[in-house]
């Protein structure tokens, strides 16, 4: 099993709530379990396919065998698709919403 395969696997079997814990350990930078950046990746995914998208999970585009881009992930809904691109680091992060 490749790492990203237990990324999804991990990931698929949070709920709403569960989003929500991780979302908090994000805005901390507490994601000692995840890569640097991989858990807000996984996180939006997964928030869409709950919603009901369909999702494609992060992958590599090719050219002559070469890996010349990372897709973060595409999500289609409701006759859409959408490339995901996400950036995030360990640093904690502001407070952009109010509980």
């Amino acid at each position: 099993m490749t790492r990203a395969q237990e990324y999804e696997e991990r990931i698929q079997q949070l709920d709403t709530g569960g989003l929500q814990a991780l979302w908090q350990q994000i805005i901390q930078a507490n994601t000692p379990d995840w890569p640097d950046g991989k858990a807000f990746e996984y996180l939006i995914l997964r928030a869409f396919q709950i919603n009901g998208a369909e999702v494609r999970w992060p992958f590599n585009v090719k050219i002559n065998k070469e890996i010349v881009e990372q897709i973060d992930g595409a999500v289609y809904a409701a006759g859409l698709s959408c490339i995901i691109e996400a950036k995030d680091s360990r640093e904690p992060k502001r407070r952009l919403f109010r509980n």
